[in-house]
């Protein structure tokens, strides 16, 4: 009896998790359940970026099924500046900045960037090769966007001088420890309260809040 509970525990909150993503998606600007090219006759949402069978097996997102090495085809430049301390994902060479490698993009904002580079077609998932290109990209390279992939740390805070403690921060870091998209926006939410046009936000920006978690201003 125990074990039967315990599946069926396991199977409901499963069950809950599945609502819970599809709920916050559908209608927002992930929602891609009814364009023609992710075969909008299935009505199906997670398929753009998920599958159940022959994913691709990365440590940042669940069964994915999108190509994941960067589009070289792209060009890739990213934020940089005289005061720049920060460096690049693992690296932990100081808050020095001489590390940080803006060509390489990693960590989950690679994932974004299978769609949002410019180049990669929205319809090249798995191993097929797919020809619509998103109209809504990183423009520039990067260079006019806030830095990603990029180490939080106590060297980078003592190196920049306004920036608040990882602690503090901790919230909107990604399980590395690193600022990526992901520590602004939230794929799956369609902005705070699921109010549409928001930015998919990762949460209340009002008074810059967000950004305040971690600049100390």
């Amino acid at each position: 009896m125990k074990t039967k509970n315990l599946i069926l525990t396991l199977t409901l909150s499963l069950f809950t998790v599945v609502v819970f993503a599809q709920g916050v998606i559908t209608g927002s600007s992930h929602d891609f359940s009814a364009l023609s090219w992710n075969n909008e006759s299935s009505g199906e949402i997670c398929n753009a970026c998920h599958t159940p069978h022959n994913a691709t097996v990365i440590s940042t997102a669940p069964l994915w099924d999108r190509v994941t090495v960067f589009n070289t085809g792209a060009t890739w430049t990213s934020y940089s500046s005289d005061t720049f301390n920060a460096d690049d994902d693992g690296t932990g060479s100081g808050g020095t900045g001489t590390a940080y490698v803006p060509g390489d993009p990693t960590g989950v904002s690679l994932l974004c960037l299978t769609c949002h580079d410019g180049v990669t077609p929205l319809d090249n998932s798995g191993t097929d090769t797919g020809t619509v290109i998103l109209g809504d990209f990183i423009k520039n390279g990067g260079t006019d966007d806030h830095p990603i992939s990029i180490d939080y740390t106590d060297e980078l805070i003592s190196a920049d001088g306004g920036l608040n403690t990882a602690v503090a921060a901790a919230a909107l870091l990604s399980a590395q420890g690193t600022v990526e998209c992901s520590s602004c926006h939230d794929v799956h939410n369609n902005g705070p309260g699921g109010v549409a046009g928001t930015g998919l936000y990762a949460m209340d920006n009002a008074g810059s809040q967000m950004c305040l978690v971690c600049h100390a201003k």
